[in-house]
C-alpha cells in the first residue's frame, strides 16, 4: 500500500480513516473500517488505495473547522466511499462504489442515502461539471478530491507515479 506524506501513519483503519478523530459522531462500526480497508487494498492500487482515501480526510476536516458542512456525514462517507471499487479505465467504478456505499452503511441513523450516492457519482465527472450542477457541499467535496492537484511538487510527484503505475497499459503522450 502506498502511503502518503501527509497522512498519518500508523494506527488502525479506523483512525487512519478519521473514524476516532475529527469524524466521531458520524456512525460507522471497526467492521465498516475493515471493510473499507480491504476494498482500498487491491493490488493494482497505486494511488486509489486506502491512502487516497485517507488524504482526501485532511482536507475534509479543514472543511469541517473552518466552514462547517450542510450534510457532515453524508460527505464524509462519500469521500471515504468514493473510490472503494475502482479499476483503472473503468468508467463505473463511481456507480459501483456508491452500491457498495449503499449496502453497507444503509440504515445508519438519519443518514441521507441518496445524497451520500449523489456525491459519490459525482467524482466521477471532475471537469464536465458546471456551478449548476453543484451545491455547496459537492463543491467542496469535489475540491477534497482534487487537493492533490494543489500539492507541494514531492507530494504531486508520488501521486504522479501512483497514477501512472495504475495505468500503465496506456501510452505516454510523448
Amino acid at each position: 500500500m502506498l502511503w502518503y506524506p501527509w497522512v498519518r501513519r500508523g494506527g488502525t483503519s479506523n483512525d487512519r480513516l478519521g473514524g476516532s478523530t475529527g469524524a466521531g459522531s458520524i456512525p460507522l462500526t471497526a467492521a465498516h473500517y475493515a471493510a473499507l480497508a480491504k476494498a482500498y487494498g487491491g493490488p493494482a492500487r497505486a494511488y486509489h488505495a486506502l491512502g487516497h482515501a485517507c488524504a482526501v480526510i485532511e482536507p475534509w476536516r479543514d472543511v469541517d473547522q473552518r466552514l462547517g458542512w450542510t450534510r457532515r456525514a453524508e460527505t464524509f462517507l462519500a469521500l471515504i466511499y468514493h473510490d472503494a471499487i475502482y479499476v483503472a479505465g473503468r468508467s463505473d467504478n463511481e456507480e459501483a462504489s456508491a452500491a457498495s456505499a449503499r449496502e453497507q452503511i444503509d440504515g445508519l441513523t438519519a443518514l441521507d442515502m441518496h445524497e451520500v450516492e449523489r456525491l459519490i457519482r459525482l467524482t466521477a465527472q471532475h471537469g464536465r461539471l458546471t456551478p449548476r450542477m453543484v451545491d455547496r457541499d459537492a463543491g467542496l467535496l469535489l475540491d477534497c478530491d482534487m487537493a492533490i492537484l494543489g500539492a507541494m511538487p514531492d507530494d504531486f510527484a508520488v501521486y504522479e507515479a501512483g497514477i501512472r503505475s495504475e495505468y500503465a497499459h496506456v501510452p505516454e503522450p510523448w
